[in-house]
């Protein structure tokens, strides 16, 4: 399969050598069931990575649902992970399944696994060893069989020589590995993204999309780092924006739609 073809497939802009070595990687995870580790900085498209697996892979037919361990408590993780039943504690008012059924036979996205807990990477650790889960009051399990793909933006194997992660979770985890480039070691890419934004803005705007740009304004984009990727195109966050103008033969963008995100 070509790059770009995969670029489409995937919804992953990018033709560098970086880009290819991960759509390698993911299609031969693709149709295995071994656990993934997506390692990248914040911003690089890791969980497109995640769907691109499952979509390319033979549990494409079922859900993917996804979680981020950083931004909920504890007990509300596990709540969510394994489900719980009704009366089980407060504010529990109906009986409510967890992601890991929500994702049978389908696979189940973790981001920022790193900042899982000792006490929820235990209670995973048994999930992937034994398949299966038990909701939160209940006194049996369920089995379950969802492939796991995890995220972080640190590095695992430092936290698990500071005791911080845990080993055996970790090797659980780490069968298929995947590093995720920034895209300041990519900086061919920049283009390509940028034509993608700016025909989705088009799209979305009823804008003509722009038919050329001037080198300069690739040459100033490519000099701005770091870049985050998923946000390059966003008109909303609370990170700085520094407008930059477009240039381009016949009809333009507004300032405005062209203002990347940069995170100082």
């Amino acid at each position: 399969m070509g790059t770009l073809k995969q670029s489409e497939e995937y919804r992953i802009i990018g033709n560098s050598q970086g880009i290819r070595n991960v759509f390698d990687i993911v299609e031969k995870a693709a149709n295995s069931d071994s656990t993934v580790m997506v390692f990248g900085e914040s911003g690089t498209g890791k969980e497109l990575i995640a769907r691109a697996i499952h979509q390319s892979g033979h549990r494409s037919r079922h859900a993917f649902v996804s979680e981020n361990c950083g931004a909920i408590s504890e007990s509300l993780l596990e709540s969510e992970l394994f489900g719980h039943l009704k009366g089980s504690f407060t504010g529990a008012d109906e009986d409510r399944e967890g992601l890991f059924s929500a994702a049978d036979k389908g696979t189940l996205f973790l981001d920022e696994i790193s900042d899982m807990s000792q006490n929820m990477q235990r209670k995973l650790l048994r999930t992937l060893q034994e398949g299966v889960v038990r909701p939160i009051g209940s006194k049996t399990s369920i089995q379950v069989d969802s492939r796991v793909v995890c995220a972080s933006n640190t590095d695992l194997k430092h936290l698990v020589e500071r005791d911080q992660f845990r080993a055996d979770l970790f090797y659980r985890l780490n069968v298929i590995t995947i590093e995720v480039p920034p895209l300041r070691q990519r900086r061919g890419d920049i283009p390509l993204l940028i034509d993608h934004f700016l025909a989705r803005l088009g799209e979305e705007e009823g804008v003509e999309k722009i038919d050329q740009f001037f080198p300069v304004l690739v040459a100033v984009l490519r000099c701005i780092e770091p870049w985050v990727i998923n946000q390059i195109g966003s008109s909303h966050g609370t990170a700085e924006r520094r407008p930059i103008p477009v240039l381009a033969h016949g009809k333009s963008y507004p300032t405005a739609v062209a203002t990347p995100v940069v995170v100082p």
